[in-house]
């Protein structure tokens, strides 16, 4: 029985090692034509392709389309005097078809941050857009040719709302999918900048501008702007003034009231130094600080299109009315059609025509233009800095001189007509030893001087060519670093020491929170030149520079004489080991 039982088991064992070895031996199988399936499918697939060409890739960043920030582009306002100083006389446009009177506008901003004007999509978002844009515009529609000559920004210079638009030249499909724009602001934003050549025929409405009449019975409307940020009194009390005598006359007079005053107490000057003779100093810039300058009583109120129209809107918002700055050329009105029609010959544009105005949006007319700028006639006109008493004084008259005593008689004439008798000259030799003393003395001095200067001119020689040096880098990109470097070390000469280990923007915190120097955008924008990966446009680096430039002379204007000079011969800046 045991034996019985022990085969049994055997046999069960036998039974189940041979099950198993069958189910490998199947498993196998599979796994071997599962193999040769896919093999095969490859080899297809590889011949197809072959055959093919190189197949395309689909990233997921292709398909999904990233929003367009415009805070992330560098203000033209900011750049204001790049056009009114290097490039007045470059032909930037070349349009055709533009009517009398007409404006080609480049950006709308309506965010202010205390430091400049920027552009936002709080109106509405940057999308792309067909040939055909419908929807209501309000002007009357204006087809125009223009060509880019030497403007190289990112904004679109528009007459007015787009209707169509149409791009020519070999570069028509690239411009047609980069283009952005927004219909409530009428900007169009080209990312990757534009290049000579370019040229787009555009359909727009030219908005209307009403008159005073007309204006005096709209209603104005709202507008989703950004919250500007608190305005200082001086700001708010101006306006005030200005509207006193408006107040009960509506909302366009009140607007009309700050215009006209701001046209009629202002002066006209870029800050050229033909005009700073005249005006005196006019920075550029349109910081709070800036404006609040120009309306504190202290000064004339000195400035250009920047300042006027920024000044503008802001007491028109301290009202509470809404108001934008737009930035863009005006042609002069000596060139184009006196007929008031379109002009048939093509109308050259240089930077000179650069212009700010403001818009502010009434019911029917939607957002109309207002210039606060006065003439540039004014910039003739000297500042007058006396204070309002000294002003309504009468001068009092020049004395006359003091009468001159007569001589009493012919012989005291006649004494004094006579030639005073010559003296033996006895001192020949010790004035000879005198001037040889002093010629010694002299020497000497020229010697101590010379000592004195050598190292004083190697030290500006060595500064010199450092900001030589980052100006003139190869790349626009190294020389916005660059200017970012020089502005720190202008101020690091007059004894700002920054933390080593800070950022720019918390550098450009720490300088404005020291009350050294309000650097405005100077510190994002060498961020975004280092690390964003969009290319820097040449101009916008020549505008940085005259941005670091005007920084820095009233960075050192600010301090006395001595001062002064100390700061431009100080060893501090060198020290840093920056490029």
């Amino acid at each position: 029985m045991a034996r019985a039982a022990v085969g049994n088991a055997a046999g069960h064992r036998g039974a189940t090692r041979s099950a198993e070895s069958v189910t490998r031996q199947v498993l196998a199988i599979r796994r071997a034509g599962i193999s040769v399936v896919v093999l095969t499918a490859a080899v297809l697939v590889g011949a197809v392709t072959a055959g093919a060409g190189t197949p395309s890739r689909t990233a997921l960043r292709e398909i999904i389309e990233l929003p367009v920030d415009p805070a992330t582009f560098v203000s033209p306002l900011s750049t204001f005097r790049t056009y009114t100083k290097d490039q007045a006389d470059v032909v930037q446009l070349s349009v055709k078809g533009l009517p009398a009177g007409a404006r080609l506008r480049l950006a709308a901003l309506d965010t202010y941050d205390g430091r400049q004007f920027t552009l936002s999509n709080s109106e509405g978002p940057f999308v792309r857009i067909g040939r055909e844009l419908p929807g209501a515009t309000v002007g009357q529609p204006a087809t125009v040719d223009v060509r880019l000559v030497d403007y190289t920004g990112q904004f679109l210079p528009l007459p007015g709302a787009i209707e169509e638009l149409d791009f020519a030249g070999p570069r028509t499909t690239t411009r047609t999918e980069d283009l952005r724009y927004s219909a409530a602001a009428a900007t169009g934003l080209m990312p990757g900048g534009w290049q000579a050549g370019d040229r787009y025929i555009v359909t727009a409405a030219i908005p209307p501008q009403p008159t005073a009449e007309q204006l005096a019975a709209a209603v104005p409307l709202a507008a989703p702007l950004p919250t500007t940020v608190a305005l200082p009194d001086l700001l708010r009390s101006a306006a005030n003034r200005y509207i006193a005598d408006a107040q009960a006359s509506g909302a366009a007079a009140q607007v009309e009231a700050i215009r006209a005053g701001l046209a009629a107490d202002g002066v006209f000057s870029h800050g050229t130094s033909d005009e700073r003779r005249l005006t005196g100093p006019s920075p550029a810039g349109h910081g709070l600080d800036r404006l609040a300058a120009m309306v504190s009583g202290n000064n004339q109120l000195v400035g250009d299109q920047e300042q006027y129209a920024a000044l503008m809107a802001l007491m028109v918002r301290s009202v509470g009315l809404p108001a934008r700055v737009v930035v863009g050329f005006v042609p002069p009105a000596a060139t184009t059609d006196s007929s008031g029609g379109t002009a048939a010959d093509r109308l050259d544009i240089k930077g000179g025509d650069i212009s700010a105005w403001v818009e502010v949006p009434f019911e029917k007319y939607g957002w109309v233009a207002f210039d606060p700028t006065p003439s540039p006639e004014e910039s003739s006109r000297e500042p007058d800095n006396r204070s309002s008493a000294e002003r309504r004084s009468v001068n009092a008259d020049v004395p006359p001189a003091a009468p001159q005593a007569q001589p009493d008689s012919v012989d005291a004439q006649n004494a004094n007509q006579r030639p005073a008798a010559a003296e033996p000259d006895t001192g020949s030799a010790d004035d000879s030893g005198v001037l040889a003393l002093v010629g010694r003395i002299l020497l000497w001095l020229l010697l101590a001087l010379a000592v004195v200067a050598v190292p004083v001119c190697v030290v500006l020689a060595v500064k010199a060519s450092r900001r030589r040096r980052r100006r003139t880098a190869e790349q626009p990109r190294a020389q916005i670093i660059g200017g970012w470097e020089q502005l720190l070390d202008v101020a690091v000469d007059t004894g700002y020491r920054p933390a080593p280990w800070h950022t720019r923007t918390e550098a450009a915190a720490d300088l404005q929170t020291s009350g050294v120097l309000l650097v405005d955008w100077l510190a994002p924008a060498a961020d975004a030149a280092e690390f964003s990966p969009s290319p820097v446009n040449p101009a916008g680096a020549r505008g940085y520079w005259r941005e670091v430039d005007d920084r820095s002379a009233e960075l050192l204007g600010a301090l006395p004489f001595w001062r002064r000079w100390r700061a431009r011969l100080s060893l501090a800046s060198m020290r840093r080991m920056k490029p």
